[in-house]
């Protein structure tokens, strides 16, 4: 945590917790995460979810997330300040009370996207 520049991970298969991130953030894979604070934008790949899921909050930047073929999530954004958007004709978004919502795959994993400064894309699925 506290990272002042730009991170790089490479793929992981236990939880993946960031906090306080000063530089952009790429994640090749990870398949549980809690990640906050971030200045610089996020890149993440998704692959197939435990559990737990993976929660985001507070991005200052552009939040791109992947998800791998074989991936299920149910996905929601909340609180962005730009656009969200599917890159994806398999992702399709839906929207109440102000929420992206999406499902990936068969669903059933949480995906949380929340207060966002900058475009949220999905991709993949």
């Amino acid at each position: 945590s506290s990272i002042a520049g730009g991170v790089d991970i490479a793929p992981i298969d236990g939880r993946l917790k960031l906090d306080s991130m000063a530089g952009p953030v790429k994640i090749r894979g990870v398949r549980s995460a809690d990640i906050s604070s971030l200045a610089g934008g996020l890149s993440m790949i998704l692959l197939p979810l435990d559990r737990r899921g993976v929660r985001v909050s507070s991005v200052v930047g552009m939040t791109d997330i992947t998800f791998a073929r074989g991936t299920n999530a149910d996905v929601r954004v909340d609180s962005v300040m730009g656009n969200t958007t599917s890159a994806s004709p398999r992702i399709s978004l839906g929207w109440r009370n102000g929420r992206a919502t999406a499902r990936v795959g068969a669903g059933g994993v949480p995906v949380t996207v929340s207060s966002v400064v900058g475009h949220v894309t999905l991709h993949g699925g």
